[in-house]
C-alpha cells in the first residue's frame, strides 16, 4: 500500500515536473510540431514515439483553445498520429494516438460552444456493452446519472438503439427458433442494464423514432423467446413504448399523406379547368377563324358580282360615249355650226372645271378628270393633291386635251354667250369678317386651310381638331365624348377658303420649307418604314402607337396569324389604330421627294361626308353609290373594288352618300342572283327565311345581305344596317 502511494506520488510530481518543463519551453504551437516531427521520423524508437504522444497530451491541455484551429492545419497533427496509429503494431502507440486525436476531436467541439453528448458518452456505452457484469454495471449507472445531470445527453445516446438492436440479434439470431437452445455471448445481467438504459432513454420520449424501428423490429422477435422474467418485461416495456411512438408515427404520417394527397388534387383539378379554358378558347378561335373565312369567299363572291355589274355598265357607257365622240367628229369634219348644248350636255362633254364647275378654255386632265389649266396649277402647288381622289400628284402628271380643247374652242366660237364670265376674287377681309365667314380656327385662332366640324356650326382646322380628340377625347365645344370618326367634313368652306388664299397671298399660312431627303436610317427613326415590309408607307397605323405598318399589310397578317407582329398577343382588325398625323408627314415628305414614292402606290378615295352636295359629275364616268361622285369608265372597277378594300379592311360600310337613303338609291344598289356555297344556307335576317338559288338578293355596302323587299322599307324608316348598325 504505501509503495502504491509512493509511486502515485512519484507519477503526479512527474507529471508536474514535466508541465513546468513544457511551460518552460515557450510557445505550445511550436512544441507541437517538434513532436509532431518526432513521431514522423523512422529514425525514432517506439519509446520516443510513446513520450512524444504523452507529450502532445499534455500539450492539449495547456495550449489555448483560440490555437486549435491554427494547431490542427499548420502542425500536422491530425495527419501524423492517424497516419502513425495506423502504421504501427504496438498496442501502446495505437492506444495514445487514438487518446491524442479523441482528446483533439473533442477539443474542437468545445471551440464552437457546441457539447459532442455522443463521442462525450462513448466510452460510457462501451463500458455498458462490456462483457464483464460490474463494468456493465458501472457503464449503466454513469449513463443513467449523465441524463439525470444532462437531459441534454440525451442525443449523444440515439446510437444506442441500433447496438441494442445488433446485441439482440446476435444474442438471439432470426435463423434460430423461440424453442431452440441459444448460445449467449453476453450475461444475462448485461443484457438486462443495456435493456433497462433504452428503456430510459423512450420513456424520456428523445425524437428517435427512426433509429428505434430496427429495435420495434428486433424486440417484436426477441420476446417471444424463452427469456428471464426481468429481461422479458423490461423488453415487454420497451416494444409498450415503441409501439404506441409507432402508432403516432403512422398517423403523423397518413395525415400527411392525406394533406399532400389533397393538394394535389386540388391542383390537379386547377390544371384541368385551366387546360379545358385553353381547350374552348381554341375551339371558339376556329370557329372565329371558320366564320372569317366564310364572310371573305362571301365578299369575294359579292366582289365578283360588283366587278361583272359595272362591266356590262361600263360597256353600256362606252358604246354611248364612242357614238357622241362619232357624231362630234362628224361635224368637225363637215364644219357645222355647233349648236348651243343644255347644261347637262355640257358636263357630258366635260366643258367644265371640277375645280371652278365654270366653262373652260385651256382644259387639261388628270386620271379622268378635267379641270382648267391654270387652276389645277394653283391646286396642286398649294396641296400637292388629287382634287378628286386626293392622292399626291405633281404638275407633270397633268395630261393635255388637244380634242378637246379644240372643240371647246369652235363651241364657244359658235355660242359667245357661253364664254367665261370673269368672276372678281375675293377682297381682303378683317379679322372680325374672316370669324364670321369661319375662316379661323376656333381651336389655334389661325386661319384654315383643311377645315371640318363636329356639329356643322364650329369649325377647326383637320389637324389641330384631331389632336385634341386624341388626347382629351371630348369636344372642344360641348365637352362631350367624341371620336375621330364623327368628325365632319366641309368641302364648301374648304373651297371657299381656298379661293380667298388664292385671291390674298398675303393671308396665307406660313411657308413651310421642303422636308430634305433623308437616310434609310432618319426613314426608319421617323417611322416611315412599314415594319412588316421594310418599305415606305402611305397609310400607317398602329396597333400601340410605337410600331407602325401599312395598313394592307397589317390587316392580311392579322388574318392570316391572328396575332400581333410585334408582342404575339392575339389581336383582331379591329384593334388597329389610325395614325393621321404620321400619314400626314409621310404625304409630305413623298411630295417634297417624288423619288422616294413606291411605283403603285394605293388608291386612298375619302367618301363625300353626309348632307353636302356631290361634287361635279364626268360625262363619260359612272355614279358611284358609296361616296357619290362620278367615276370615269376606266376607272370605276378599280374605285369598286378599293370600296370593297376599304370596308373589308375596316369593317365598316356605308349606305351611300348618306344615311337617308330614298329609294331610287336604295335600287341603285347591287342586286343578283343568290347561288348556295358548299350546301350551306344564309337567310334573310329581317324575314328569317333562307335564301334559295336564284333568289333575287340585295347587297348592302357592309356586304350583308337581304330580300330587296324586306330591307328597302326597313331602310327608309330605320336609315341603318339591321346587322350592323351602320
Amino acid at each position: 500500500m504505501a509503495d502504491e502511494q509512493q509511486r502515485g506520488s512519484s507519477g503526479k510530481q512527474d507529471i508536474d515536473t514535466f508541465l513546468q518543463q513544457t511551460q518552460a519551453g515557450g510557445d505550445v504551437k511550436s512544441q507541437v510540431a517538434h513532436h509532431v516531427t518526432l513521431i514522423k521520423l523512422k529514425e525514432s524508437s517506439d519509446p520516443d514515439k510513446i513520450k512524444s504522444l504523452q507529450s502532445l497530451i499534455v500539450l492539449t491541455f495547456i495550449f489555448d483553445k483560440g490555437q486549435w484551429k491554427g494547431i490542427i492545419r499548420e502542425c500536422g497533427i491530425v495527419e501524423s498520429v492517424s497516419s502513425l496509429m495506423l502504421e504501427t503494431a504496438n498496442p501502446n502507440i495505437r492506444t495514445l494516438c487514438g487518446a491524442v486525436l479523441q482528446i483533439v476531436q473533442q477539443i474542437g467541439t468545445e471551440v464552437g460552444e457546441v457539447v459532442d453528448w455522443q463521442t462525450l458518452l462513448q466510452p460510457l456505452i462501451q463500458l455498458l456493452f462490456n462483457q464483464d457484469e460490474e463494468i456493465s454495471e458501472i457503464g449503466k449507472r454513469q449513463l443513467l446519472k449523465a441524463v439525470g445531470m444532462k437531459p441534454e445527453a440525451l442525443k449523444g445516446l440515439v446510437d444506442l438503439f441500433d447496438q441494442t438492436a445488433e446485441v439482440l440479434d446476435s444474442e438471439y439470431p432470426p435463423s434460430t427458433t423461440p424453442t431452440n437452445t441459444v448460445t449467449h455471448k453476453f450475461p444475462q445481467i448485461v443484457l438486462l442494464n443495456i435493456l433497462q438504459v433504452v428503456h430510459m432513454l423512450l420513456v424520456n420520449r428523445e425524437e428517435s423514432s427512426r433509429r428505434s424501428l430496427n429495435l420495434l423490429r428486433v424486440c417484436s422477435r426477441v420476446k417471444e423467446y424463452e427469456l428471464p422474467r426481468p429481461i422479458k418485461n423490461i423488453i415487454g416495456a420497451i416494444l409498450l413504448i415503441l409501439q404506441n411512438d409507432n402508432e403516432q408515427n403512422n398517423q403523423d404520417y397518413y395525415q400527411r399523406q392525406y394533406i399532400e394527397t389533397n393538394r394535389r388534387i386540388s391542383q390537379l383539378e386547377n390544371n384541368l379547368r385551366i387546360a379545358e379554358s385553353a381547350q374552348r378558347q381554341a375551339e371558339e378561335a376556329a370557329r372565329l377563324a371558320e366564320h372569317r373565312a366564310q364572310i371573305a369567299e362571301e365578299q369575294k363572291n359579292d366582289i365578283e358580282l360588283n366587278m361583272r355589274a359595272v362591266a356590262e355598265q361600263n360597256r353600256i357607257r362606252d358604246d354611248q360615249l364612242l357614238r357622241l365622240q362619232q357624231e362630234n367628229a362628224q361635224r368637225l369634219r363637215q364644219n357645222e355650226r355647233l349648236p348651243l348644248l343644255s347644261l347637262e350636255e355640257e358636263q357630258r362633254y366635260h366643258l367644265y372645271c371640277e375645280l371652278t364647275n365654270q366653262i373652260m378654255t385651256d382644259p387639261v386632265s388628270v386620271d379622268g378628270h378635267y379641270y382648267e389649266r391654270a387652276e389645277l396649277i394653283i391646286h396642286i402647288r398649294e396641296f400637292g393633291l388629287h382634287p378628286a381622289t386626293y392622292e399626291m400628284i405633281q404638275i407633270r402628271d397633268i395630261q393635255e386635251e388637244p380634242q378637246l380643247k379644240e372643240w371647246i374652242a369652235r363651241y364657244l366660237r359658235d355660242n359667245p354667250q357661253r364664254r367665261p364670265v370673269h368672276i372678281p376674287g375675293i377682297a381682303l377681309l378683317t379679322a372680325q369678317e374672316e370669324t364670321r365667314q369661319h375662316f379661323i380656327c376656333e381651336l389655334t385662332n389661325q386661319i384654315m386651310t383643311d377645315p371640318v366640324s363636329l356639329d356643322g356650326q364650329h369649325y377647326f382646322e383637320r389637324a389641330e381638331l384631331v389632336k385634341h380628340i386624341e388626347e382629351q377625347g371630348i369636344s372642344p365645344v360641348t365637352y362631350e365624348a367624341v371620336s375621330i370618326n364623327d368628325i365632319k367634313e366641309e368641302p364648301e368652306l374648304k373651297a371657299k377658303i381656298q379661293r380667298y388664299l388664292r385671291d390674298n397671298p398675303q393671308r396665307r399660312p406660313v411657308h413651310i420649307p421642303r422636308i430634305a431627303l433623308l437616310t434609310a436610317q432618319e426613314e426608319t427613326r421617323q417611322h416611315f418604314i412599314c415594319e412588316l415590309t421594310n418599305q415606305i408607307m402611305t397609310d400607317p397605323v398602329s396597333l400601340d402607337g410605337q410600331h407602325y405598318f401599312e395598313r394592307a399589310q397589317l390587316v392580311r397578317f392579322i388574318e392570316e396569324q391572328g396575332i400581333s407582329p410585334v408582342t404575339y398577343e392575339a389581336v383582331s382588325i379591329n384593334d388597329i389604330k389610325e395614325e393621321p398625323e404620321l400619314k400626314a408627314r409621310i404625304q409630305r415628305y413623298l411630295r417634297d421627294n417624288p423619288q422616294r414614292r413606291l411605283h403603285q402606290v394605293p388608291n386612298q378615295h375619302r367618301e363625300v361626308p353626309p348632307n353636302n352636295p356631290a361634287p361635279p359629275r364626268a360625262a363619260n364616268g359612272i355614279p358611284c353609290d358609296i361616296c357619290g361622285r362620278q367615276i370615269p369608265f376606266s376607272g370605276f372597277m378599280d374605285h369598286m373594288v378599293e370600296h370593297q378594300r376599304v370596308n373589308i379592311e375596316r369593317g365598316i360600310g356605308r349606305m351611300g352618300s348618306g344615311n337617308n337613303m330614298n329609294e331610287e338609291q336604295i335600287k341603285r344598289l347591287p342586286h343578283f342572283k343568290y347561288k348556295a356555297k358548299g350546301g350551306e344556307e344564309d337567310q334573310c335576317v329581317i324575314c328569317l327565311t333562307a335564301f334559295k338559288d336564284g333568289d333575287e338578293v340585295l347587297a348592302l355596302n357592309c356586304l350583308h345581305k337581304f330580300h330587296p323587299a324586306c330591307i328597302t322599307p326597313w331602310i327608309l324608316q330605320k336609315h341603318t344596317c339591321p346587322i350592323c348598325k351602320t
